[in-house]
Order: C-alpha cells, then sequence, then structure tokens
C-alpha cells in the first residue's frame, strides 16, 4: 500500500489533465444556455402562446353605458386591454346615448380619435368602424362579459364566442375587467388613460380659457365635482 504523501503526489499529478475535461464541458455548458436564450420567446411573446393569433377581420367591439368624463374612461382603458388579451382588433368604442345623462356626445367628439388610434398602434390594432360586407354593414354579435373578469375568464369565455362569429360587441361594459392582471397590460391601462385619451383641440382649448381666467381673479379656487 502506497504512503499517504505518494498517493496526495499522484493526485496532484492527475488533476492538470483534468482540467481541460473541465473547460470543455463549462463551455458546452455556456453554448447550450446561450442557445436556449436565442431560442426562447420573449416575456411579451408568452403571453400570446396560449391562444392562436385572430386575423383582423375577427373584430372586438365594447359598448359603454355610461356618460362623463370620469366613468368612461375606465371602460375605454379595459376595452383596450381585452382586446390585447383576446388578441384582436378593436373597433373604437361607442358610448351609450340612451343612459340617464342622455348625453348624445360620440368618441370623438370628446376624444382625439386618430391620436388614439396611433398612439396605440403598437399595442391593439384599432379601427374606426367594423367592415361592411359587399356594402352592407356588418352586424357583430353582442353579449356580456361577467364583472370583474380575469384574463383566463376572456380566453375561456370571449375568445371561442369571437372566432366562431368573427365580430362580437361588448354591451354594458364597465368594470368587466378584473383589476389584478399582469404588468404588461397593468402599463398598457396607464398608457391609455394616460397618454391615448387625449381631448379634442375645442375641449383643450375650453379648459385652458377657464383655467387661464380662474388665475386672474384669484390664486385660490377649489373644484366641486358634481354627480
Amino acid at each position: 500500500m502506497a504512503p499517504p504523501q505518494r498517493r496526495r503526489h499522484n493526485y496532484l499529478q492527475r488533476f492538470p489533465l483534468l482540467i481541460p475535461l473541465i473547460s470543455a464541458v463549462a463551455a458546452a455548458l455556456m453554448f447550450l444556455y446561450v442557445l436556449l436564450s436565442l431560442l426562447a420567446p420573449s416575456p411579451n411573446e408568452t403571453n400570446h402562446i396560449h391562444r392562436p393569433r385572430l386575423h383582423s377581420s375577427f373584430d372586438f367591439q365594447s359598448e359603454d353605458n355610461a356618460s362623463g368624463d370620469d366613468v368612461f374612461r375606465v371602460p375605454i382603458t379595459d376595452a383596450v386591454v381585452a382586446a390585447r388579451i383576446l388578441n384582436a382588433t378593436l373597433v373604437v368604442p361607442k358610448l351609450d346615448q340612451r343612459s340617464f345623462w342622455k348625453d348624445s356626445s360620440n368618441f370623438s367628439d370628446i376624444f382625439d380619435v386618430d391620436w388614439f388610434i396611433n398612439y396605440l398602434s403598437n399595442d391593439v390594432k384599432i379601427i374606426k368602424e367594423l367592415p361592411g360586407k359587399v356594402g352592407k354593414r356588418s352586424s357583430p354579435y353582442s353579449m356580456r362579459v361577467p364583472r370583474k373578469c380575469s384574463e383566463r375568464c376572456y380566453i375561456n369565455r370571449i375568445l371561442p364566442v369571437l372566432q366562431k362569429k368573427h365580430a362580437v360587441q361588448l354591451s354594458k361594459y364597465d368594470y368587466r375587467l378584473a383589476n389584478r392582471l399582469d404588468t404588461e397590460y397593468q402599463k398598457l391601462r396607464c398608457r391609455v388613460n394616460y397618454h391615448a385619451l387625449r381631448f379634442t383641440n375645442p375641449i383643450l382649448t375650453m379648459g385652458k380659457k377657464l383655467v387661464r381666467r380662474m388665475r386672474m381673479r384669484s390664486k385660490h379656487y377649489i373644484a366641486l365635482h358634481l354627480r
């Protein structure tokens, strides 16, 4: 039996022979990691893997049942996010003109439609009206969404109908999307509410005029919200 010092000397002699093997294995693992990183889908793409890509003729239309800027901004914002979840085309939302307020305003009377469409072009495809069929306006299939419907709810309930009917109108669309969503959709909500929904020039001009008059009269003023 070899003494301990001799065995230790043999191990030290063999160790340099293992260095090339260790380096080769490490290089192979690094190459495999880089290859998988390149082939893996991006985080934005993974959200759409679980459903097929819808053709542009599949349209999503929402109808808001409220009036007043503070109450229809939320449904419009949620409509954009829902269209993103469904991977569908969004028709510019309609504002309900038969509610308690009896407001005859359209979307284009309040918000800059072209700005709305162009600003969100990288997030959702938006069109001004539903395409017609041989000179006739196609009527979408009307349905309602449960309140606080989650992403999975839209995929399981709305997407099959959208794929079958090709065009769906979601009526009474107030608070029909859950508050808790992925970060991607929450960021989209912010882009819609604070950037895409820009008032038309007449409204902006009137607002600036009112603020200028208030500042001329006093440095102290209070805003009152009437319901």
